[in-house]
């Protein structure tokens, strides 16, 4: 991430519930709540991909700023 500026997200499920029961319905909760924070996520809705962030700038503290 901090040399391509991009985050890429797994995920799946363990659950039998009717709202997690599918890692499709995972993924798009897992958008909704990236959506909901400012990122702008890219996933084609396939539970097999990945969600991809893009775009995202790291940044630490010098060594001076940590005093």
């Amino acid at each position: 991430m901090i040399h391509t500026g991009e985050l890429l997200f797994g995920f799946g499920t363990m659950k039998t519930d009717d709202a997690l029961g599918t890692a499709a319905a995972v993924g798009e909760q897992l958008v909704d709540a990236l959506r909901a924070v400012g990122f702008n996520p890219t996933w084609d809705g396939n539970p097999d991909a990945r969600v991809l962030c893009e775009g995202l700038v790291v940044e630490y503290p010098l060594a001076d700023d940590l005093r």
